[in-house]
């Protein structure tokens, strides 16, 4: 049979479509395929822009109309003079009382816990007598001293969940020195029966052999480490003007002796602290162990949004308000909040803290601390203050802190009664 050339060469090209059209198929299923398939095309998150925080004058401008305002110097832009949220009666009361009080170098801060508005900061002798370029309440090279026993206090209290009432610790060294023949940290068989300290009691006298023999025996240096890094040391604290951090040399966990961790948790180690990283620190535990950013602008309070760090338990800062409160009721600052004027306003019932005590190189002299809050069962308002003394003295940290309290009762009462005319 002979076959017609035209239905050859119609099937030829019909053979050609249906394989152009099958590839053309194929090739549009794998470009889908590739298409869905393919890894995204990195696309760069934008950076939030430095923020970078104003610098504040060593000392703040004051008028009847406007309260205090801070001269704020840009680099490149004109100074801007901004409002403080500090209370004008505080501010000058506490001011008043620094420089007629021996004029020391030293500073107090006072801030309100529940906004963490600084409700003042003042400082006595200007710092450019000690060649301090910053406002005192910021300088960091203050000795933490025995503030630094925070820290293994509340390790203890949350992570071994220690008894702050349960006898734990004998001290046959004595509590005033950790000293290097290592008998701090030993338990003796005494047939005097050396009596063992509590956690409060150590605390409220401010026990150095216990601290030490606590970090070594039971806390341990990788978590002195851990809750100093929780406080921030060697960190910024938040604030909304410019702060260096707090300096600490932590020791090596693996390379460093007994003696130097022993010594590291007393306070006799290389930590440095300021006094609003201080105010900081214990508005935080007034809060339960919930840290917010300390504001000193007026429009910084009005416009900021809360934000908020968790830097303890609210278990263990319940029960380091018993810590606390064995420091005014019967440990190191029991004699300034026994006096009259204090003792007839309840201070002694109502407010907890941390004393310290340590000779300092920059300012030179001995560096006094003292930083609580007030009422311990529902804090209102913390403090912190830090009082050089040298040859010749007039107060010390504990004295300042005791004044600032009172003040901030006196004032509460005068508004009230204030507000109270107003209302009738």
């Amino acid at each position: 049979m002979t076959r017609s050339p035209l239905s050859f060469f119609s099937a030829v090209s019909i053979m050609i479509c249906l394989l152009f059209f099958s590839n053309s198929i194929h090739s549009s299923i794998a470009q889908e395929r590739i298409t869905v398939f393919a890894p995204p095309m990195f696309v760069p998150k934008p950076q939030a822009p430095e923020i970078v925080l104003p610098k504040i004058p060593t000392k703040f401008s004051y008028s009847a109309e406007g309260g205090f305002k801070a001269l704020i110097k840009g680099e490149g832009v004109p100074d801007v003079s901004r409002a403080l949220a500090v209370d004008p009666e505080l501010q000058k009361g506490l001011e008043n009382f620094l420089e007629t009080r021996g004029n020391q170098i030293s500073a107090l801060v006072m801030v309100e816990v529940k906004t963490g508005r600084i409700l003042a900061l003042a400082q006595g002798r200007n710092p450019a007598f000690w060649s301090e370029e910053a406002h005192t309440a910021l300088h960091t090279g203050f000795p933490a001293a025995s503030i630094f026993k925070i820290v293994g206090a509340s390790a203890a209290l949350e992570e071994a969940n220690f008894d702050p009432k349960n006898p734990l610790l004998s001290v046959p060294a004595g509590c005033s020195e950790v000293r290097d023949n290592g008998t701090w940290w030993k338990e003796f068989i005494n047939p005097r029966k050396i009596l063992k300290l509590s956690l409060q009691d150590a605390f409220g006298d401010s026990c150095n052999g216990f601290f030490a023999k606590l970090a070594v025996n039971h806390v341990g240096l990788d978590l002195l480490n851990k809750y100093a890094d929780r406080f921030r040391w060697g960190k910024t604290v938040p604030t909304d003007f410019f702060i260096n951090p707090s300096p600490i040399t932590q020791p090596n966990v693996k390379t460093t002796s007994m003696q130097t961790a022993g010594l590291y948790a007393a306070g006799f180690g290389g930590v440095g602290l300021s006094a609003v990283h201080a105010a900081w620190l214990f508005n935080g535990l007034a809060r339960g162990g919930e840290a917010i950013p300390l504001k000193l602008f007026e429009d910084d309070l009005q416009n900021s949004s809360e934000q908020s760090e968790r830097i303890l338990s609210k278990e263990a800062s319940f029960k380091l308000k018993t810590l606390l409160h064995s420091t005014t009721l019967s440990g190191t600052a029991r004699n300034a909040f026994k006096k009259k004027r204090y003792r007839n306003q309840g201070l002694r019932d109502i407010v907890g803290g941390k004393t310290g005590t340590l000779t300092g190189r920059n300012p030179v002299g001995k560096t006094t601390w003292f930083v609580g809050m007030m009422p311990l069962d529902d804090p209102e308002v913390v403090v912190a203050a830090v009082v050089i003394t040298g040859n010749k003295w007039v107060i010390k940290a504990t004295d300042a802190a005791a004044e600032a309290l009172s003040l901030y009762i006196k004032t509460k009462e005068k508004e009230d009664a204030e507000a109270e005319d107003t209302a009738h």
